[in-house]
């Protein structure tokens, strides 16, 4: 295959996140159903797949993490028995398998088929969660400023530690599971901290789930106040009038459950992979990882990260869309015309794509904004409140030495405690490799280690009940 015809899966593209709608197939029922997991692996190369079938209608989506494709529809021709074989018309893809049931899980033994490419593929059945739940829930929905907001909380069945968590979720349009990479990490750890004694809360983000709202036009600031009124509406219940109120942060929501905790009714918070760095470092960082991967020229890659670089500025310096579209522009023009004719085949529809996006405002939401401009140690340095911090020592996306050292190194009061958490990647999952493009292994987020270590701190340091 020559180098014009290198192997994707689907077409190159940067910060879009494709959907589509399809007519669905009236498959039968199996236990096909569910999310799946492989590595098509081509040329010495491993690619990542995640399926998510629905089999009863017939459907099916296909992420590939490492290409940044995600939500691409397949169809269910077939469903028979043991076999079956699903068709994506935008990939040219016809995977056909067989599901063969094992002690270690159900495996499904496929042929890919792709143009002229055929490719062995074994597909894992991932399970969420850690067995039958251990708790009862309640589904609650709050006035906030945009309309409701809603979530659910859960208590335990059995031991009770009087304490009550509330989630924060991560960068992005999370609903109450925050779905990482297939997997419902906030499930998994509610029914971890429920099994241990805790009441939790999780809701949908303004615009998410059943919340009200734009998300696109919320700001990080929109998201503390609705975390404000979640803690206010929840503190007033009467079950709750002798628990102790903790905030659970993951990633960026460990910011909003720093700031929140001036509030009179939180007791404590923790801090799960926050990012210390200013933000534009942490997501040039993250950048450098992510293309650094890609199977581009050296000029093609520093195009990239250097028009990201320009874009990163114009949010710092607060510049209209019509200047900044007009100095990106300018930035890929003058590097343009130095790329190999395969490089701008490559990266043509990135380049439309991303000045469509400026174009039409769509390529960062509020938040997005917000963050690049983001002082973590701003923040952190007015926490008044015992806090846990908690780093992944695989984690490449908020990488555990650089960011404990930056909070080790801060006038930060002594009410924070820190540790890193190794062999653990960004979402908790116990690894030896903490690549983004790993985490859709069926291997459990939230890890039932990490959770054990919030528990002892809960304990060790009396902040469970009133």
């Amino acid at each position: 295959m020559t180098s014009s015809k290198r192997f994707r899966l689907y077409k190159f593209l940067f910060f879009i996140n494709m959907m589509y709608t399809f007519s669905s197939f009236a498959g039968s029922e199996s236990n096909v159903s569910g999310n799946w997991y492989g590595l098509l692996s081509y040329q010495g190369q491993d690619f990542p797949l995640i399926f998510r079938i629905d089999a009863a209608d017939g459907r099916a989506f296909i992420d590939s993490p490492s290409q940044n494709a995600y939500n691409i529809p397949a169809e269910v021709v077939k469903n028979e028995n043991s076999s079956i074989t699903l068709v994506s018309s935008i990939l040219d893809v016809n995977f056909k398998g067989e599901i063969i049931v094992h002690a270690g899980g159900p495996f499904i033994f496929g042929l890919w088929k792709q143009g002229d490419i055929e490719l062995k593929l074994k597909l894992y059945k991932r399970v969420e969660g850690s067995g039958s739940p251990s708790y009862r829930t309640e589904h609650l929905s709050f006035k906030g400023i945009e309309g409701k907001l809603s979530g659910t909380l859960s208590f335990p069945k059995g031991n009770d530690l009087q304490t009550l968590l509330i989630l924060c979720h991560g960068s992005g349009p999370h609903t109450r599971e925050q779905i990482v990479a297939g997997h419902k990490t906030f499930e998994v750890l509610t029914n971890h901290l429920n099994s241990l004694g805790f009441s939790v809360f999780s809701y949908d983000k303004r615009g998410t789930g059943s919340s009200k709202g734009d998300f696109m036009f919320t700001s990080l600031k929109d998201q503390l106040d609705d975390l404000y009124t979640i803690i206010d509406n929840l503190s007033n219940r009467p079950e709750f009038s002798n628990y102790s109120i903790g905030l659970m942060g993951h990633s960026e929501g460990s910011l909003r459950a720093a700031e929140a905790s001036s509030s009179q009714h939180v007791k404590f918070i923790v801090m799960l992979a926050p990012p210390i760095a200013d933000g534009v470092d942490l997501i040039r960082d993250q950048n450098r990882i992510a293309i650094g991967k890609m199977a581009l020229s050296k000029k093609a890659k520093t195009l990239i990260l250097s028009t990201m670089d320009v874009i990163y500025e114009e949010v710092i310096a607060n510049s209209d869309v019509i200047t900044t579209k007009l100095k990106v522009n300018e930035h890929i023009d003058e590097i343009w015309e130095d790329l190999g004719s395969e490089d701008k085949k490559l990266l043509m529809e990135w380049k439309l794509n991303l000045v469509r996006q400026l174009t039409d405002n769509s390529l960062l939401g509020a938040s997005d904004r917000d963050f690049i401009k983001a002082k973590p140690m701003n923040i952190i340095s007015r926490i008044r409140k015992p806090t846990l911090v908690l780093f992944g020592g695989k984690d490449v996306q908020v990488e555990a030495s650089k960011n404990s050292k930056l909070l080790n190194m801060s006038k930060v009061n002594v009410h924070i405690e820190s540790h890193i958490m190794p062999n653990m990647n960004h979402i908790f999952q116990e690894t030896t490799n903490g690549a983004v493009e790993l985490y859709y292994r069926p291997i459990e987020p939230m890890s039932k280690t990490m959770v054990s270590y919030i528990e002892n701190w809960v304990i060790k340091n009396q902040l469970f009940k009133n």
